[in-house]
């Protein structure tokens, strides 16, 4: 089993990422602006502040098992697709074609996500300014109540442009990119926490549990009827709020030479716990700072009440809200690049995705692909950001789920490859990194669930499997009428 799995790294791959890099690269990931404008629909959606924390802390519990697959899979076989060739070893071509494409979609939604962030920020936050209406005067249409401008529309379509040209071109430069992202997110928190600490009240944050309406806000109403209900609600889409962490694997290939690989495992892991403790905190910062049931009746909470209460931490966060999203979706346009590339090595796609830029070792026509898929993202309007939220939380805890079944045979069977970094726990720890991931499925599909992913959801996912059989017979086609020519 062990000889089919992959070890010589990618021709042309660039080797720049240093341990630090690969942090960054996990962090600015999982971290963009969601925590400033999605908070007050968590609130909502979970019935307070409190049941957001537990959903967060529950979902790093869930989580922690996984990330530490990933890291002992990754460390085994550090190239592009590494992860998808345990999958093919231990389960046969077909699986890991399905949780390559699963991959796709999961990581793949980032940018396209980030980037309809990035207008409803531009447009609804900063063109609400004084002096800033201009931002908005040109509308292109409305959909689902949402204006659809083309100032903002323009922005988020240059800031994909931009990720995508940097990722073609320059490892190290979308490195430091990330670097300096992560520094601003901090700055950010810090101006919340101290907003929090200076303003709010531990009193805020009660009752622990109320079922709230706010026209403000995406979740309009909250579903759940108890606090258990409440957070299984948030906990539903806390894997894509923790997304980020898988981006470090796809990227390994990237690794600069004589990188410690025990700590390279040990990085997807750290990033987990930094990116929960970051969300946790700056959830209940918000939640204190006022009555969380008058917080969440503003347009856009986080920004409304920081405006009321510290004009010089709305200035902060405002510039986070701005530049942030960039950071996923530099994180993420690399990682699926490199996912549709593996793939097209693979032929599981097309091999034109498989094609590498001779002067930057990057995958050019991958990376292009995801980068127009990323433009689509700010003409859908907000009311698509918790249903492809939901699809991406569904599509990677589906690649979890078979990535941790695969660690675990390969402990059975392989028992002796090399691992520098290994699961704590051993099969105890893969095994509930297979729980993990059932419950988060569980979650997702049950149509009990206050989490269901709903119509909207399941047409996405549909369209996306017609998709990949389309480019799967395509590929079949074109492999055929290439052995009718050498003939």
């Amino acid at each position: 089993m062990a000889e089919n799995v992959r070890t010589t790294r990618q021709r042309g791959a660039r080797r720049a990422l240093s341990l630090w890099g690969f942090f960054n690269v996990g962090f600015g990931a999982v971290i963009g602006s969601c925590w400033l404008l999605l908070v007050g629909d968590w609130m909502v959606e979970g019935g307070g502040p409190v049941p957001v924390v537990i959903a967060f802390l529950l979902g790093m519990i869930l989580m922690v098992p996984i990330s530490s697959v990933f890291g002992e899979l990754s460390a085994a076989s550090p190239y592009s697709g590494g992860l998808m060739e345990f999958v093919a070893a231990t389960h046969g071509d077909i699986a890991s074609t399905l949780v390559s494409w699963s991959f796709a979609l999961g990581n793949g939604i980032v940018p396209a996500w980030d980037a309809l962030m990035l207008s409803v920020i531009m447009s609804d936050v900063v063109g609400a300014l004084p002096g800033m209406g201009w931002i908005c005067a040109v509308r292109l249409y409305s959909l689902g109540g949402a204006n659809i401008c083309l100032v903002p529309t323009l922005a988020a379509i240059a800031a994909v442009l931009f990720v995508g040209r940097l990722n073609m071109s320059n490892t190290f430069a979308a490195e430091r990119l990330q670097l300096f992202l992560s520094y601003v997110q901090l700055v950010g928190m810090v101006a919340v926490l101290a907003v929090a600490v200076a303003h709010g009240s531990a009193d805020n944050a009660l009752p622990a549990f109320s079922a709230v309406t706010s026209p403000f806000t995406s979740t309009t109403s909250t579903v759940a009827t108890t606090k258990m209900g409440g957070v299984l609600a948030v906990l539903a889409v806390t894997p894509f709020f923790y997304a980020g962490f898988d981006a470090i694997p796809q990227r390994a290939e990237e690794a600069a030479e004589g990188v410690n690989w025990n700590k390279f495992g040990k990085v997807t892991v750290l990033t987990l716990l930094a990116s929960a403790g970051f969300y946790m905190v700056t959830a209940y910062s918000f939640g204190t700072m006022e009555p969380w049931r008058e917080f969440v009746q503003h347009p856009y909470p986080a920004f409304s009440c920081l405006a009321s209460l510290s004009p010089a931490a709305f200035a902060i966060v405002l510039v986070v809200a701005v530049f942030c999203p960039i950071g996923p979706m530099n994180s993420f346009v690399g990682a699926t690049s490199f996912i549709l590339a593996s793939m097209g090595r693979r032929r599981q796609l097309p091999s034109w995705f498989a094609e590498i830029d001779p002067r930057t070792g990057t995958p050019r026509n991958a990376c292009r692909v995801v980068v127009a898929s990323g433009i689509i993202g700010p003409f859908l309007g907000t009311a698509m950001l918790a249903p492809l939220s939901k699809v991406a939380s569904l599509a990677l805890s589906i690649s979890y789920l078979m990535v941790s079944m695969s660690c675990l045979r390969m402990r059975k069977y392989e028992p002796r490859l090399p691992r520098p970094f290994k699961v704590p726990g051993g099969r105890l720890g893969i095994g509930l990194a297979c729980v993990s991931s059932l419950v988060c499925i569980a979650i997702l599909v049950l149509p009990s669930s206050p989490a269901s992913i709903g119509p909207v959801g399941w047409a996405i996912v549909g369209a996306w499997v017609l998709l990949g059989v389309v480019l799967h017979v395509a590929r079949s086609a074109g492999e055929r009428a290439g052995e009718a020519v050498e003939r």
